[in-house]
């Protein structure tokens, strides 16, 4: 899946949900990268292109006002973050009432992982399972939906990644969902 078309999907996911499209609405994406979701606040560790607000998400409080935040953006950063409660009850501080989180992080338990350790690595410190992941989020908020993506990273250009793409595209429809790679789980405040 492209850039555009996950945006997209994204905003087909959330606008049917709770979030009416509008100038109103403020968006926050936490991590961004240089991949900034459009219209929103662009907030990372370093400055890149898109980056608004330079920020490491391990410091707490957040630089935003409590319940000011229609919906908040977060793409594979949860397994970065060494505090990822903290992380959850500060998303849930400045999400407003009926404010909507987006978040993927890649499932520890996923057989790509198991077979080749792809995740296993120094900047991952909190891997997720499809159990832990969902008591984490559940703690705070309130999941709406919570559902897999197949894995896509258009950005990765060594060999092991290329090679590796079609193999998990196949076995992202073949998998049981818990053996998938990419969890996704969009939730409300409570």
């Amino acid at each position: 899946m492209d850039g555009m078309a996950h945006y997209t999907k994204l905003w087909e996911l959330i606008s049917d949900k709770r979030v009416v499209e509008s100038s109103n609405v403020k968006i926050l994406d936490l991590g961004c990268g240089s991949r900034k979701y459009p219209n929103s606040i662009g907030v990372d560790i370093s400055k890149k292109p898109g980056v608004d607000i330079i920020w490491n998400l391990e410091n707490t409080p957040y630089p935003f006002e409590d319940a000011s935040i229609d919906l908040i953006i977060c793409r594979e950063v949860l397994e970065h973050l060494h505090n990822p409660e903290q992380f959850i009850k500060e998303i849930s501080r400045i999400l407003k009432k009926k404010g909507v989180l987006y978040l993927t992080t890649n499932n520890r338990k996923s057989l790509i992982n198991r077979l080749f350790k792809t995740y296993e690595n120094l900047s991952h410190c909190s891997l997720q399972t499809t159990n832990s992941l969902q008591k984490l989020v559940s703690k705070e908020l309130c999941i709406i939906k919570f559902f897999f993506l197949p894995y896509s990273n258009q950005d990765r250009n060594d060999l092991r990644y290329i090679m590796l793409r079609p193999f998990r595209i196949f076995l992202h429809y073949m998998l049981p969902k818990s053996l998938q790679e990419r969890m996704v789980v969009i939730a409300s405040k409570k």
